[in-house]
């Protein structure tokens, strides 16, 4: 059995993000740049930031908004790998102790990323219709 004819795939899904996340983003992107560049320059103005970060705000932002736009989930033969583009986690399925559904409280089940959760573990999160979430015990 494979998922999209790749063998040793058991079951892949990719989670898109909300729009108005990655067009927040993006948004963050272009209008970063094009709001510093309309703050009051010249000798003697401190008010406006260094050239190299407002050079740096856009791409950041644009890249943040490829990266995380997508979250996909894939169980191969012998591990399950959550990742967000290019940041991604491995876990062997050996080192899976249990996983079961969870109800997720309202500010969770919309929440997308990667957070450091409160008992001190990583969450790596999309928003889920029912706010229904995997939880894995390793």
């Amino acid at each position: 059995m494979s998922a999209r004819g790749r063998p040793g795939v058991y079951y892949e899904e990719i989670i898109a993000a909300p729009w108005p996340f990655v067009a927040a983003l993006v948004v963050c992107g272009v209008g970063i740049p094009a709001a510093a560049a309309l703050l009051p320059s010249g000798e003697g103005s401190e008010s406006q930031p260094p050239a190299f970060l407002v050079a740096l705000a856009g791409p950041l932002f644009i890249a943040l908004a490829l990266i995380f736009s997508r979250l996909h989930l894939t169980v191969e033969e012998t591990r399950l790998v959550v990742a967000f583009g290019p940041l991604g986690k491995a876990v062997p399925l050996e080192a899976i102790v249990s996983c079961e559904p969870r109800l997720m409280g309202r500010a969770a089940a919309w929440s997308w990323g990667i957070h450091l959760h409160r008992c001190g573990t990583w969450l790596w999160s999309a928003p889920v219709k029912g706010g229904t979430a995997v939880f894995l015990q390793l």
